[in-house]
């Protein structure tokens, strides 16, 4: 789902690359209340956790965004840990879209 609660079109391309490349994807995001919280299709899987972006949106009209950035990034980290530590799945390719994830994938690659 691009637009709004959605995801980005950059996302959507880089999905459906890999996809067309023969990869099964899935995908882990933060979840939105008109989503269920797991989805399939064929060679796709939507995985959508807990939100903690918008417990901290109010720091982010601070101004400042790095009181923003820090705690969105630990949160979200945390969330992902979580997810792939309780699902004992294993992946051949991980793959971040954004700061916040890109952060949580590499502390995960490292354990």
């Amino acid at each position: 789902m691009m637009g709004k609660e959605g995801g980005s079109p950059s996302e959507g391309y880089a999905i459906r690359a890999m996809l067309e490349a023969g990869f099964s994807v899935t995908h882990v995001t933060p979840g939105v209340p008109v989503l269920s919280d797991t989805e399939g299709h064929e060679n796709l899987r939507f995985i959508r956790l807990e939100n903690p972006f918008k417990k901290l949106v109010f720091l982010k009209k601070s101004g400042v965004s790095f009181f923003y950035s820090l705690p969105t990034i630990i949160a979200w980290t945390s969330e992902v840990s979580r997810w792939l530590e309780k699902s004992g799945e294993m992946f051949d390719l991980v793959v971040g879209h954004g700061l916040e994830t890109t952060f949580a994938l590499s502390s995960e690659s490292r354990s």
